[in-house]
């Protein structure tokens, strides 16, 4: 065996301990990249499923959640209902006096 066919062989160790411990080193990385992932996709999730209860605690708030638009409405048909019984009364007695405007207006 030559000095050449040494020196060959020589080097192929020394580029395959690199490329060994290139991937050792590299797996170990991508290991920590990965549990540093999970963790904040774990911590993400908590946020999201966090700010979901928050919306369905302020849907049933009496203050401003669904129950007080329920109440609103209820107070809008109320209102609605109030106004409208008191333009037909109104409409009710002045309604001799819608026909005489008629009466006048057609005499004329």
């Amino acid at each position: 065996m030559g000095i050449g066919e040494i020196i060959a062989i020589v080097a192929v160790c020394i580029v395959a301990i690199g490329l060994v411990a290139t991937w050792k080193r590299n797996g170990s990385d991508q290991t920590t990249r990965d549990i540093i992932q999970a963790e904040n996709m774990a911590t993400w999730k908590q946020e999201i499923r966090d700010d979901i209860e928050h919306v369905q605690e302020e849907l049933k708030s009496e203050d401003h959640g669904l129950l007080a638009l329920a109440q609103g409405q209820a107070d809008f048909r109320e209102n609605c209902a109030r106004l409208s019984t008191g333009l037909a009364g109104k409409v009710e007695t002045n309604s001799s006096g819608i026909k005489e405007l008629k009466a006048s207006k057609g005499r004329k």
